[in-house]
């Protein structure tokens, strides 16, 4: 998509008297670069002559500004829509921008874990010693051999692990247990 400036302000206009957000190509933000990218170098030639450079300033700060809206505006529409997508766990992310559609994936990532601590409060186990019995599953230590080295590292439940030699007995948390498991890592002790 090939931007100019007539088109991010038909945009920005756009994006002020409407709730929703405006359809924009997926590759807006890469079009925007190259927009700003040619106005500032109208704006440095204009430089050289004296006599138009009043005008190339003053639409390049136009241009700046109405950008900026358009951002601040698209970002407040897609936590927005993240909200909503949440609850009815429908993503409405078409005519998105492929940064926005990122942000959207990331946004419903976090939400959807923060509803699952909602439904964990709710859930009838809740109340054990270790929290949800989800959690207290994957606490669970297993034993496994360590069949090549593995450097060390941190795990999902922000504990630090390793550095393991092979050959070597570990006890881990099942997940990470299963994970180097599946990755030839490791294999469980009989």
């Amino acid at each position: 998509m090939k931007l100019d400036y007539e088109e991010v302000r038909r945009i920005h206009r756009l994006e002020k008297n409407s709730s929703r957000l405006v359809d924009v190509e997926q590759d807006f933000y890469d079009s925007l670069a190259v927009l700003v990218k040619q106005q500032r170098e109208n704006y440095t030639e204009s430089l050289k002559d004296l006599s138009s450079s009043a005008n190339a300033a003053r639409e390049f700060s136009n241009l700046r500004k109405m950008i900026e809206e358009i951002f601040a505006m698209r970002e407040k529409k897609l936590f927005s829509l993240a909200l909503v997508s949440s609850s009815t766990k429908e993503n409405g992310s078409e005519h998105l921008a492929n940064e926005e559609k990122r942000m959207i994936a990331s946004l419903m990532g976090l939400l959807e874990r923060h509803n699952e601590t909602l439904e964990g409060l709710f859930s009838e186990n809740n109340h054990n010693e270790n929290g949800s019995p989800e959690e207290k599953r994957e606490e669970e230590s297993v034993s496994i051999e360590i069949i090549s080295e593995v450097p060390g590292f941190i795990g999902t439940d922000m504990k630090e692990y390793g550095p393991y030699s092979a050959g070597r007995m570990v006890s881990l948390p099942k997940k990470i247990a299963k994970l180097f498991v599946s990755k030839g890592l490791g294999k469980f002790s009989d």
